[in-house]
């Protein structure tokens, strides 16, 4: 299982990114938050879902995990 982060902050089209906890492109503590440890990004993303209603996988660190 891999640990999950959200960006509190929401990029173009206002879309918050999920990361994984090693992403070189994870936002800084400020600005990111802890969503879990999960199998795959797509039930990360699930589950951010419930706060934010625009959410992806960072095209980076979450392509290969993609379901």
């Amino acid at each position: 299982m891999k640990s999950y982060y959200i960006n509190n902050q929401y990029q173009s089209e206002g879309v918050h990114e999920v990361h994984t906890a090693d992403c070189p492109f994870l936002p800084g503590s400020i600005d990111r938050r802890y969503i879990g440890a999960y199998k795959n990004v797509d039930m990360a993303i699930h589950n951010a879902q419930s706060e934010y209603s625009h959410v992806e996988s960072c095209a980076y660190c979450c392509k290969k995990d993609r379901k």
